[in-house]
């Protein structure tokens, strides 16, 4: 008989680890991305490109979810045709993945909130800084006479913050600008386009499928910082505000778990 242990420790053989549980026999959050990525691994290798179509796992009552957001204070009390399709797609993935811990998609669901400014549609960044925002903002990179000269243009603010960092070429090679932020949780650099595969063409980031595997894989893998989420929502540990670290260090941090606790309360109040 094959048992939730002999299932994880096969995907262990096969060099899909469950590093923070191991095999325990008892399938989590963990065990479910190992086994995606072995599926989108024996997709790739049958030559179909990753796993599509995967059945969607979720029991989340839309109507009633949207309502307990509403209800929360979340948006402003209303949404737009564009946040709902925003929040569908993300819920959808969520689904698709077959991730459990339902404190992950309200992380999840609270930093696309917040990084897209509540748009919930993949953005990009806004560089168009004043003298005094590139003091604030980019003070390590522009003395205040370079800020003088750089303010509101910010394809060569871009170029120049971004320079000789992660993959990024030099000022003049126009990579800052290129690589600037895009997404829900928005990107940045070469070497970060590249983990997606869209180095080649970083606009893909702004098309909703890719942003969403972007915000999923990357907060669920660590891929942004090497932080991940199970390193904060797991059976032993709740841990709203230092969840930030998955993202940008704690910058917010206290503001974004305020959401993400929001974002809990309403999912709990509409999943069977």
């Amino acid at each position: 008989m094959t048992t939730a242990k002999k299932i994880q420790e096969r995907l262990i053989d096969l060099g899909f680890p469950l590093p923070k549980y191991g095999a325990d026999g008892k399938p989590g959050n963990e065990t479910w991305l190992a086994m995606s990525n072995a599926l989108d691994e024996l997709a790739e290798r049958r030559g179909g490109g990753e796993v599509a179509d995967i059945p969607s796992s979720s029991t989340i009552d839309r109507a009633a979810f949207y309502a307990a957001i509403k209800k929360q204070g979340l948006f402003g009390g209303k949404l737009t045709a564009a946040q709902v399709s925003g929040l569908d797609a993300i819920l959808d993935a969520w689904g698709a993945y077959g991730f459990t811990d339902r404190r992950w998609l309200a992380y999840a669901l609270a930093t696309a909130y917040h990084e897209t400014g509540q748009k919930m549609q993949p953005v990009v960044e806004n560089l168009n800084y004043s003298e005094a925002g590139l003091r604030k903002t980019f003070k390590k990179y522009f003395t205040p006479a370079q800020a003088k000269a750089y303010a509101r243009k910010p394809e060569a603010i871009a170029n120049r913050a971004y320079a000789n960092r992660y993959g990024n070429g030099d000022e003049a090679s126009g990579d800052g600008w290129k690589y600037r932020g895009r997404g829900l949780p928005q990107i940045t650099f070469f070497d970060n386009y590249d983990k997606f595969g869209i180095a080649d063409n970083p606009d893909k980031a702004l098309e909703m499928p890719m942003a969403v595997k972007i915000m999923f894989e990357g907060m669920v893998k660590g891929l942004f910082t090497s932080h991940k989420l199970a390193d904060y929502f797991n059976d032993n540990e709740e841990d709203w505000v230092n969840a930030r670290r998955i993202i940008n260090h704690t910058d917010k941090a206290d503001e974004i778990a305020g959401h993400a606790k929001k974002f809990n309360t309403a999912l709990a109040s509409a999943t069977a």
